[in-house]
């Protein structure tokens, strides 16, 4: 679907993802909104399944919302196809003034690109909360950017801004950047 706004629910306790798509290969849409949301416990600790939220959209606005305790990732931005799919834009999203904690995998925003026919471009995550509590060794990024696929190959990925974010009680990674040239 587009233009979909997602406002002011609890979404708890759920096997796979708290807000996300289930059509694959990803294809282009866009608008979402998903604001003062609380999206907590998807999928299992160590697990191959659990987001707060996993999308591939453009015109995104992510803001205002409580999410943590999810077995993989907490915000997920993900393009993975073959080599052989259609390609996919995602562009204009905007991750603001959200409190992210106490995911197993990454704990803040993970943004991966896989595929040289995809664009990503004008990223902006910024006046968010992202922390680990200090009994939690288990986290292993609080922001990941991967841009790298298993054949090494990655389309077009643009200005990604990154700013006035807090990041607090990293155990492993705080910001992990993978697969950047020309940076």
């Amino acid at each position: 679907g587009e233009y979909i706004t997602i406002d002011g629910f609890d979404i708890r306790y759920v096997e796979s993802r708290c807000i996300g798509p289930s059509i694959y290969p990803a294809v282009t849409s866009r608008g979402v909104v998903i604001r003062d949301c609380h999206l907590a416990y998807s999928g299992i600790r160590n697990g191959g399944v659990g987001y707060g939220i996993q999308l591939h959209h453009s015109d995104v606005v992510i803001e205002d919302n409580e999410i943590h305790a999810n077995g993989v990732r907490n915000i997920s931005l993900t393009i993975y196809t073959a080599d052989d799919d259609p390609p996919v834009l995602m562009e204009n999203v905007v991750i603001q003034d959200n409190e992210l904690y106490d995911a197993w995998h990454a704990t803040g925003v993970y943004l991966a690109v896989g595929g040289s026919q995809h664009t990503v471009r004008d990223i902006t995550i910024r006046r968010n909360l992202m922390w680990e509590p200090p009994n939690n060794d288990k986290a292993d990024y609080l922001i990941m950017m991967n841009f790298i696929q298993n054949s090494g190959d990655v389309g077009d990925v643009d200005s990604v801004y990154f700013y006035s974010n807090i990041v607090i009680n990293a155990h492993r990674n705080a910001i992990q950047l993978i697969g950047i040239s020309n940076a």
